[in-house]
């Protein structure tokens, strides 16, 4: 019976120890942090007017920044596995990236695989329906007639006299 006694005091003190330690432990909050990242390039340039979002695994929200000078920063973000998408000043993604942050040094180096040169004088499809002036459409028989008479120069000229209007897109 006393070890039964004992066994049940033994038992019941380690009991209360343990509810009493479970009491005093506080609740840990997860640390915010400071991101700071680069973008490693070729063309300095390149990087004008770019973006970086990043969203936290298992969410939807993103946050993001610009890169200035080829460099970009976060603050407040909780620790976790964030993706990271860079995107150019087109609203393309260049670049997605998923890297663990700890809270601790967090650093990001974005690279990009290749130079993004800037794209060619594109035409627009309001622009393709635009339609031509009659003077211009008049000095550009005459340039081409010019032209099969084998007089350059005044084809030249004809070509210089067409007005150019380009509609806005």
């Amino acid at each position: 019976m006393r070890r039964l006694f004992l066994v049940f005091l033994v038992t019941s003190f380690f009991a209360a120890l343990s509810k009493v330690q479970a009491q005093s432990v506080p609740k840990i909050q997860p640390s915010r942090c400071e991101l700071w990242g680069v973008i490693v390039s070729s063309n300095r340039s390149c990087m004008e007017g770019m973006k970086v979002e990043l969203v936290r695994e298992g969410e939807t929200h993103a946050q993001s920044t610009r890169v200035i000078q080829g460099a970009f920063d976060f603050q407040s973000i909780l620790p976790g596995i964030y993706h990271f998408r860079l995107i150019d000043r087109y609203g393309k993604v260049v670049v997605w990236k998923t890297q663990p942050l700890t809270g601790i040094d967090d650093h990001v180096v974005l690279y990009l695989p290749y130079a993004i040169s800037e794209p060619l004088d594109i035409v627009s499809r309001v622009e393709l329906n635009h339609k031509t002036p009659r003077q211009a459409q008049k000095a550009f028989r005459t340039a081409l007639r010019a032209e099969e008479l084998g007089d350059l120069p005044g084809s030249i000229e004809a070509f210089g006299k067409a007005p150019y209007d380009r509609p806005a897109a």
